[in-house]
């Protein structure tokens, strides 16, 4: 698989391409946009301490 980060907006914005091929031939493939978010975020919505095991809190 490649992961290929497209381009970057601000600190937040990530657009990410990726393909799959399987023996030379290409059988999937896909674009995403990933907004990175600090675990603030969450706890300004009302998580609290370990909710969000992901961040490490």
């Amino acid at each position: 698989m490649t992961v290929i980060l497209d381009r970057r907006e601000g600190e937040c914005k990530l657009h990410i391409h990726a393909r799959l091929e399987h023996d030379g031939e290409l059988v999937a493939e896909g674009n995403a946009l990933f907004i990175a978010v600090s675990p603030d975020h969450f706890f300004a919505q009302g998580a609290k301490e370990g909710d969000i095991p992901f961040f490490g809190v």
